[in-house]
Formats: C-alpha cells, sequence, structure tokens
C-alpha cells in the first residue's frame, strides 16, 4: 500500500501483515508489521519497463528479418534464374548469344545495385546513430543538386511524372550533399512507390524565406491514416496501406537521422487515399 510521508511530500510503499493474537482461545489484539518496499517495487518495475523494451526489440528484430528475407529474396530469384538461361544461352549462335547475353547482364547488375542499396541503407541508419564527428558542410545550389539527383537516380519513364517548382533558379545553401542526397532520394522514391502508376505525379516545391528553405516532395498516392502519422518515422514501422508494396521500412527514418544531422526540420502532411507531402526545412545560406 502506498501512504503519503508525514513530514514530506513523498508518497512510501509498505508492505504490511495483520495477524490476530489470540489467549485462550480468544482474540486479545491484533500484531502488525510493516516494511518499506519502495526500492523493491521500484526495481520491479524497472525490470518490468525493461522486458517490455526487450520484447519491443524482438519483435523489431522478427519483423526486420522477415522483410529482409522478402526483400533479399526476389533480387537473388531473378540473378539464380538470369545465370541458368545464361548457360543456355552459351550453346546458341554467337548473335543470338550476344544479345540475349547482354539483356541478362543488365538485369544482374540492376539486381545487384538493389541489394546493394539495401544493404547500404541499412548500413547508414547505424553509422548515423553511431556519428560524432562533426559534419562537413559546402556551399551548393540546391534547385541544381535536386535536379541532378532527379536525373541520375531515377528512371526515364518517371522523369517526366518529377516536377520542380521553384520562384528562383539558384538557391545556395550550406549543406552536407551526402545527407541531402538520402533525405531527398527516399522522400522522391517513396512519392513514386506509394502512388498507383495511373496517379503518379511528384511535386517537389521550393519556397525561401529570410532564413530558410523549404523543399516539400508531394505526390497523390495512397497516403497514411490519422492514427499511424506518430508511427511513421518509427524504424521497420510499415504503414498499413502500404502491406502490398515491397519496403523495408526504414526510408523515412533515414530521412529523419540525416536531417537531424543537418539541424533540419521534417514534417509532413498525409490523408489516407488522396497523398502525402513531407517538407524538408533547411537553413539558407545569406
Amino acid at each position: 500500500m502506498a501512504y503519503r510521508h508525514k513530514f514530506k511530500a513523498d508518497r512510501i510503499l509498505l508492505e504490511s501483515v495483520i495477524k490476530p493474537v489470540i489467549v485462550n482461545g480468544v482474540i486479545d489484539c491484533y500484531l502488525g508489521i510493516s516494511r518499506d518496499v519502495a526500492v523493491r517495487e521500484n526495481l520491479k518495475r524497472k525490470l518490468e519497463q525493461a522486458l517490455k523494451k526487450e520484447k519491443a526489440i524482438n519483435e523489431t528484430k522478427s519483423k526486420f528479418i522477415s522483410m529482409a528475407s522478402h526483400e533479399l529474396k526476389n533480387p537473388l530469384a531473378t540473378i539464380s534464374s538470369s545465370l541458368e538461361l545464361l548457360s543456355i544461352y552459351l550453346q546458341d549462335d554467337e548473335h543470338l548469344k550476344k544479345v540475349k547475353l547482354e539483356k541478362h547482364i543488365t538485369r544482374i547488375n540492376t539486381q545487384l545495385e538493389r541489394l546493394n542499396g539495401i544493404i547500404n541503407e541499412v548500413l547508414l541508419i547505424e553509422k548515423t546513430k553511431a556519428q560524432n564527428s562533426e559534419v562537413k558542410l559546402e556551399k551548393l545550389d540546391l534547385v541544381d543538386f535536386i535536379r541532378q539527383l532527379i536525373k541520375e537516380s531515377f528512371a526515364e519513364s518517371h522523369l517526366d511524372k518529377i516536377k520542380i517548382k521553384s520562384k528562383e533558379s539558384i538557391i545556395h545553401i550550406s549543406s552536407n550533399k551526402i545527407l541531402l542526397y538520402h533525405i531527398f532520394k527516399n522522400l522522391i522514391e517513396n512519392a513514386i512507390k506509394y502512388s498507383k502508376p495511373d496517379k503518379l505525379k511528384i511535386q517537389i516545391i521550393i519556397e525561401v524565406s529570410d532564413i530558410y528553405v523549404e523543399v516539400s516532395v508531394k505526390d497523390y498516392g495512397i497516403g497514411v491514416s490519422s492514427a499511424e502519422k506518430d508511427k511513421l518515422f518509427t524504424q521497420f514501422y510499415r504503414s498499413e496501406s502500404a502491406s502490398e508494396v515491397s519496403g523495408f521500412g526504414i526510408g523515412l527514418t533515414i530521412v529523419k537521422e540525416c536531417a537531424t544531422m543537418l539541424n533540419a526540420k521534417v514534417s509532413f502532411r498525409s490523408t489516407l487515399n488522396k497523398g502525402s507531402s513531407f517538407k524538408v526545412c533547411l537553413l539558407k545560406l545569406v
């Protein structure tokens, strides 16, 4: 039982035992014993919290292993089938052999790049969490940086679906190219991934104030429900609306970690079945 201390505002936890004292077959009085169990109860509470945390970590690990096995299995299956076909094509005539070989070598390289990207992103999360060194900044043109990122990182079929809207053609900021790359690559990649092909339209809106540069990546995809918004940046968390889309649930974690290292802020608005808009607020170079 908990009692308020007579002279202090603290509450103390007491464990009490009361037993009757019987004399000549009759209850003569009651004997009560109490002891302070605050230390024991505090220890018990800490153990329960530790067990709860360990359970959450184990659930996260299981979820990650499940997603990883699925994500890694697909490119490995493609590589395996392509290698089998290559062994068959080697028996064809020279011209046909060359055409088929080039096709499947391209497939293998594409899937190897995908595997490499998955591994690098997982490693990046751990690297950003363990990062103690100072982030190296350099002057760059943000508009040109995003334009080049889109051109170099996304398929040609997507390029005409991604539009940059900025009143200023040149916007200088002081930032880190590697961290910026991971922020915007993941946001644009998610915007494409979670949009239906017939509704694929990505807007990158750049707005400048006296101090800040705000970059919004807007899509008209599946969105997320209001109940899930607080969990969206949680590592390995995947929205229920995204259950049919492949992924690890680490993209937004990377965005958040990289933004934190740049002292940038990330916010978002999303409506289920209508789309999402993620905004990154960066300091302007003055």
